[in-house]
């Protein structure tokens, strides 16, 4: 799995109502519909829902065409960066929310993503369900993942300094205790 990436729907649920999208994507080939694509995490400031995505999701009208890493990029990009999905030379991929009400519990939340071509529209995922989790459990993993982060963006300054060879006595001491901080948030 990739690190997850946290990303703003705006107005994803209507007007003023946004929703937060944590993706964690897998590079497996997904040829099996039970296989994961990526694991979804989605808040929208009280409540949380969480799930994979997976192959048997994805729409039937792209057909065996999912192999291609591209379809695969452009389904990311939905989910990724939906502001700036695609380009205005090829197709671009846009993601609706929408809460769907299930008898006796919390709604659902309800993925659907098309890719827009020059030609029309074409359906990639068809209504793909997450389950309402506890926001409390959900953000302390949120929290987990952003410290994680955190560390991982500290360990590759250190990286990035020790590669550019600073002999400078003042740089090497911080670079000492940045890496020596890192490894204490990644041990315990």
């Amino acid at each position: 799995m990739t690190q997850p990436a946290l990303v703003e729907f705006r107005d994803a649920l209507g007007v003023g109502l946004p929703l937060f999208v944590q993706c964690a994507w897998d590079a497996a080939d997904a040829r099996e519909d039970t296989v994961e694509i990526c694991r979804l995490v989605i808040f929208d400031g009280s409540h949380c829902w969480q799930g994979p995505l997976c192959r048997g999701d994805l729409a039937g009208p792209l057909g065996e065409s999912w192999r291609d890493p591209a379809n695969l990029r452009l389904l990311q990009s939905a989910l990724s960066s939906p502001h700036l999905s695609g380009s205005s030379f090829g197709p671009r991929a846009e993601a609706a929310w929408r809460l769907a009400e299930v008898a006796g519990t919390e709604p659902e939340l309800e993925l659907t993503v098309r890719f827009v071509y020059k030609e029309g529209p074409v359906a990639a995922v068809r209504a793909a369900r997450f389950r309402a989790v506890p926001l409390a459990a959900a953000l302390s993993g949120l929290c987990r993942a952003v410290r994680e982060l955190q560390a991982e963006a500290r360990a590759q300054q250190c990286r990035l300094a020790i590669n550019r060879g600073s002999t400078r006595m003042g740089m090497s001491f911080d670079v000492f205790h940045m890496t020596h901080a890192v490894r204490k948030e990644l041990v315990g």
